[in-house]
């Protein structure tokens, strides 16, 4: 099940809401595949071609786009067998978007970000 995380900034008071981790429905790669665009679904399944029974770890995390400025959820997805992670892009501007490191605002730059777990989600 996955968690509803929300990050406020205590410093300029921005604040984002987003759904993190995996759902039941993502123990298929069939489905998890449906989560990224076609090149990097292509590259997955190049990736794990050889696999009968492929293994991998799926989770939204959270990151920022470097193009739009959005805070957002993508799609992360680690192949066990390659070591290999594959990430998602933006659902807003479909830009590259990188998973947080580090928790800064992205609207004002300060370590002041609260994290709270506020629901799940499925």
């Amino acid at each position: 099940m996955g968690r509803i995380t929300e990050y406020t900034c205590q410093s300029c008071g921005a604040a984002w809401r987003l759904q993190l981790g995996h759902g039941m429905s993502h123990s298929s790669l069939e489905v998890v595949l449906e989560e990224f665009p076609e090149d990097i679904r292509q590259k997955i399944l190049a990736d794990t071609r050889e696999e009968e029974i492929p293994f991998f770890k799926f989770d939204y995390r959270p990151a920022l786009c470097r193009q739009c400025g959005k805070m957002t959820a993508i799609p992360t997805v680690y192949l066990n067998r390659s070591g290999r992670i594959y990430v998602g892009r933006c659902p807003v501007c479909e830009e590259e978007a990188e998973c947080l490191a580090e928790y800064r605002c992205p609207c004002c730059g300060k370590d002041s970000l609260a994290i709270d777990d506020v629901g799940f989600w499925d």
